[in-house]
């Protein structure tokens, strides 16, 4: 009966020591597929609403330019959004002209009301990357705004979970 006992004793540990080994496996390999289930990326706000002056003709003029880097440090990849998201506003999207920059780059221009779902930029990042942000609006030189108008908003840097 004791060795019965032990048997089944073993056998227990031998399970479940193989499950743990085979979820550990799955959960692994899963991850690689879906990179950015499992992800930390660091959001670094290098300037909060710096003003200057932006326009279609004449460049800057009365605009403002917010700059960021978002910093993979993982071993793995990691999928995101930037979003745009409204605080208030007495002016409407369609007068706020806007231009996203990325590592220097512009990769996104045109009007605030062409933004759909608040996503302004989506992309993966490598392991130990990192891109740099900048964000520029301004208000259409054709719209007429009283002086006490305003547009507030933030931006966002979300995971994504599925590829």
């Amino acid at each position: 009966m004791k060795k019965e006992n032990a048997l089944i004793i073993l056998f227990s540990i031998i399970l479940i020591v193989l499950v743990i080994v085979l979820s550990f496996t799955f959960f692994a390999f899963f991850n690689s597929k879906n990179p950015s289930l499992i992800s930390q990326l660091d959001v670094t706000f290098e300037s909060t609403g710096e003003r200057y002056d932006y326009n279609d003709i004449n460049g800057f003029e009365n605009s403002s330019v917010y700059s960021f880097v978002i910093n993979n440090n993982n071993s793995i990849s990691s999928k995101y959004d930037v979003l745009l998201k409204d605080q208030k506003s007495t002016i409407d999207r369609k007068f706020i002209n806007f231009k996203l920059y990325r590592n220097n780059k512009v990769i996104k221009q045109g009007k605030l009301s062409d933004i759909r779902e608040n996503i302004i930029d989506r992309t993966i990042l490598n392991p130990n990357n990192h891109n740099d942000y900048r964000f520029v609006i301004w208000i259409d030189d054709k719209k007429d705004i009283d002086s006490d108008s305003y547009y507030t908003y933030y931006l966002k840097v979300v995971p994504v979970l599925n590829q």
